[in-house]
């Protein structure tokens, strides 16, 4: 990123937890210690039920603190961020005073064996699963904050991250959204810092070398860079000089594996990790739960013309990240299927065990639709613009009998699914057929993606399955482009230097067709399969 301002003396790397952040120092008088130093990350990995259980962790977070130092590690930071223990129980107490009093409690035991200025702790207050901008939520942290301030005052520091992840897209904040929590702790001079030193403020916050320079030259905390600091130890001196940042070898194999897989038309899944695979289940009980309480109704889909009892409803937001949809305005607005979002809404206000779930899943689906869009070739500004809606289904037979729902590609630009049963089916252009499963988050091209990409990319065949004593549960993501618009496309990834005029009605009329731009494609399957079906 090229920069006009000389910013080479606010520069310095810091160290904090197990990945390497990069921290602009601000001109002021920072302690030497805290330039260099290097922090052992205690990350509360485990969801916690109750406070009490999570009460009795902090002892194991005191031992893992105490072991750090032993094994020479000049701190501890400890993890408050999002999908942490610690960040549900703030969030989920009763009131700002008892949140706070919970993180009083949680640091007690750590700094009584470790001294308070070897410690510092982070927390994520606009991540993706939260309602952005909500006051209620500003004034938690905010209250959290200003108790570890005053109970803590010699804490090494507390890292705020200002903005929020959504898959390897990092998205700044505002401006003024830090400063809220920037304000508890204190600006001081070179002459006002005392030994101990104060706790400092460390902000990451997407920067940019003028963004960085702007605030460190204003504020007495630090500044960090942390997505892309891993594959970059150098990243300072890339920044200074306007360099390309390089990609970690796990995202750089990711992307390549995902651009080559759509070619194909297959579909690629987002592996989960224990932890996610636990959190997914929880979360999908909740939704069946919901759902059970619905009637039922009868579903024809697909060109087979398969038949399934449905209970589904919808949720929508207006770009990746975030929040949903919250009032049945904003929901007429975006789709005349009022009743099914009005269901959705209803699980929104439900309280806060299924909304939180609900969140969860949202998070999975939105940060595997980010990296596969990126390895795809759609740029981060469109990412953004594109619309994504949540349908929550559950299958069961009709009559008992086999059903389900008919071979088809999706109709939108890319289709995310996290489902807790077998049943899904994807047909190759080879003539391969295989169940993906369903321990990751599944990725699907769609329609629109071949429209846009002039054939470079396939649309994924699939149909769903459902024998006569299963009940399956499905949350799918259908992300598309802005409607109606003229969207940009690379000339060279594509051989196509004219743009595509994206008609959403257009496209899921010529689906249906026949004549239309997917029946060379249809040809090959029905042809590969063996296939015969009621369209054709």
């Amino acid at each position: 990123m090229p920069s006009s301002t000389p910013i080479s003396p606010l520069f310095s790397p810091v160290y904090l937890g197990t990945h390497p952040h990069r921290i602009v120092v601000t001109p002021r008088s920072i302690p030497e210690s805290v330039k260099s130093s290097e922090f052992c990350e205690c990350l509360v990995e485990s969801m916690m039920n109750t406070v009490s259980s999570i009460i009795n962790y902090r002892f194991e977070v005191q031992d893992a603190a105490v072991n750090a130092i032993s094994k020479g590690f000049d701190g501890v930071e400890i993890s408050a961020c999002e999908g942490s223990a610690l960040e549900q129980v703030i969030l989920t107490a009763e009131s700002d005073e008892h949140a706070a009093d919970f993180i009083n409690d949680f640091l007690s035991p750590v700094v009584s064996v470790v001294k308070a200025e070897r410690i510092g702790i982070r927390f994520s207050p606009f991540s993706p699963t939260l309602v952005t901008g909500s006051k209620n939520l500003v004034s938690r942290f905010k209250a959290v904050l200003s108790r570890i301030h005053t109970t803590f005052p010699t804490l090494a520091f507390v890292h705020v991250f200002g903005g929020k992840n959504i898959g390897e897209l990092e998205l700044p904040s505002t401006a003024d959204s830090l400063e809220s929590f920037r304000s508890i702790f204190c600006e001081m001079s070179a002459s006002d810092i005392a030994s101990p030193a104060p706790t400092l403020f460390v902000s990451s916050n997407d920067y940019t070398p003028e963004s960085a320079t702007a605030t460190a030259s204003s504020t007495s905390g630090l500044i960090a860079f942390t997505a892309g600091s891993v594959p970059n130890p150098d990243i300072v001196a890339k920044i200074q000089n306007g360099s390309k940042l390089e990609q970690d070898d796990f995202t750089s194999k990711r992307m390549l594996d995902i651009e080559r897989i759509f070619r194909t038309g297959k579909e690629f899944v987002f592996e989960w990790t224990p932890e996610e695979s636990k959190r997914v289940n929880r979360a999908m009980d909740d939704v069946d739960d919901y759902l059970s309480q619905f009637d039922p109704a009868l579903s024809y889909e697909g060109t087979d013309k398969k038949i399934v009892w449905r209970k589904s409803c919808w949720f929508a937001c207006h770009g990746l990240g975030q929040p949903f949809l919250q009032t049945e305005e904003e929901i007429a607005r975006f789709d005349g299927d009022l009743k099914d979002g009005l269901s959705g809404l209803r699980a929104l206000q439900q309280g806060k065990g299924l909304r939180s779930s609900l969140e969860y899943l949202k998070l999975l689906l939105d940060n595997s639709l980010v990296d596969t869009s990126r390895a795809l070739g759609i740029q981060d500004q469109m990412i953004l613009q594109c619309s994504v809606r949540y349908r929550i289904i559950k299958y069961t037979a009709h009559r008992g009998d086999l059903g389900g729902i008919g071979l088809h590609p999706d109709g939108n630009l890319l289709s995310a699914l996290i489902t807790n049963g077998p049943g899904l089916s994807v047909f190759d252009m080879d003539g391969t057929h295989r169940e993906p499963g369903f321990n990751g988050t599944i990725l699907m091209g769609g329609s629109t993606l071949y429209r846009w990409s002039n054939g470079t990319y396939l649309p994924t065949f699939h149909n769903v399955n459902t024998t006569k004593d299963q009940k399956k549960i499905s949350i799918v993501a259908f992300f598309n482009l802005p409607d109606m618009e003229t969207i940009p496309r690379d000339p060279d990834a594509f051989g196509s230097s004219a743009g595509f005029f994206h008609d959403i009605k257009h496209i899921k009329e010529d689906d249906k067709s026949p004549k239309g731009e997917l029946a060379p494609l249809w040809d090959i399957i029905i042809d590969k399969h063996k296939l015969v079906l009621p369209a054709h």
